[in-house]
């Protein structure tokens, strides 16, 4: 039976995997290497070589394996989700998270999306008893991570979250709003429902609210926190190992300013009957919205899905599969020379002939 939901908490590791096969065509190498030598070396003796080729493939095999269980249990393996009951007082909050190439830009300190996710973090460890899921958006928009109560988990999930989502240029609120429709979970209930929508606000539809019917239409509450500054920065640009190669340029060669747009944040949220906060990097912020989002708690009991941990499932086999290859030796045995009798035997024999000898 194929698990409806398989996903990792960190699949950014997975890329390590592409040093399995590197490493063993490393080994591989060495091994024709070493038998070349031997042949050279030793001629039609090679053969009676301490070490076992076989054996050593065996080892090198299990310890291949063992690394890529490992690196898949880093990873943070999730298949299917587990069930729980729990007692809850909270709403169920989709957070909303802007990742376009303006929240690169450092009128922020350390960046706009940097601190967006400090926001969030600040977020989480303060609204307990909250369900919490998160979408990031740009020119199109993904829900990174389903409602969870386990807020490790999110977090765990915000550090590594525009990893493996390839979004397309730009940046649409709309499409954020509308791919958080579908992250709340289907065991609502009497709970409340909240969008909370972090972005710097830079998006040329910003003023088509057409999503918001819908939200409106749940019942669903939108606020807004604007990470930026109205004056704005440069927005910076980096290659493939993370490292800053200057700012973005327009077609005329000058680098791109962006700015923190608050009007569309403050529409957003007056028409979602939530409210607009510009996130400056400390907690009063956060404490106003968590009051906002308490004031909607409704206490309950539900069945909670939550994605089930399955790291043990491959961390376990890694262990054996190196602690085996650890202890397995490459060398063969060596077998006695043919007709060659033990030295305990031999001289039992002498004394005996010696005896038998004298005797005569």
């Amino acid at each position: 039976m194929i698990p409806e939901r398989i996903d990792a908490v960190r699949p950014e590791l997975l890329v390590l995997l592409s040093l399995v096969p590197l490493l063993l065509a490393l080994n591989i190498v060495a091994l024709v290497a070493r038998r070349r030598a031997l042949l050279v070396f030793g001629g039609r003796g090679a053969r009676h070589a301490t070490r076992s080729t076989a054996r050593r493939i065996v080892k090198i095999a299990l310890g291949l394996l063992g690394l890529a269980a490992v690196i898949v249990a880093q990873s943070g393996p999730q298949v299917g989700v587990t069930e729980r009951v729990v007692a809850q007082q909270g709403v169920d909050v989709v957070v909303a998270l802007d990742v376009s190439q303006s929240m690169a830009t450092r009128d922020v300190e350390p960046d706009r999306l940097r601190s967006a996710r400090s926001a969030i973090e600040a977020f989480a460890r303060q609204a307990v008893g909250s369900r919490i899921a998160l979408v990031l958006f740009a020119g199109d928009a993904v829900v990174r991570y389903p409602a969870t109560g386990d807020l490790d988990v999110l977090t765990a999930a915000l550090d590594t979250s525009s990893r493996g989502f390839k979004p397309q240029a730009g940046s649409s609120l709309r499409a954020g709003i509308t791919a958080s429709l579908g992250a709340f979970p289907t065991t609502s209930g009497a709970r409340k429902r909240a969008v909370v929508v972090i972005s710097d606000g830079e998006d040329p539809a910003a003023q088509d609210l057409g999503a918001l019917d819908a939200v409106r239409e749940r019942g669903i509450r939108v606020y807004a926190l604007g990470v930026g500054t109205p004056e704005g920065g440069q927005i910076a640009t980096y290659d493939v190992s993370g490292r800053a190669t200057g700012p973005l340029r327009g077609a005329d060669g000058l680098p791109i300013v962006s700015h923190l747009e608050e009007s569309g944040l403050r529409a957003i949220a007056e028409l979602g009957g939530g409210k607009y906060w510009r996130y400056t990097g400390g907690d009063a912020s956060i404490r106003d919205l968590v009051a906002e989002l308490r004031a909607l708690d409704v206490s309950e009991v539900s069945d909670e899905k939550v994605p089930a941990d399955r790291f043990q499932w491959v961390l376990l086999p890694a262990f054996a599969l190196l602690l085996l290859e650890l202890l397995l030796s490459d060398r063969r045995p060596m077998p006695a020379p043919r007709g060659a009798l033990p030295a305990a035997t031999a001289r039992s024999r002498r004394s005996r002939d010696a005896v038998s000898g004298g005797r005569a």
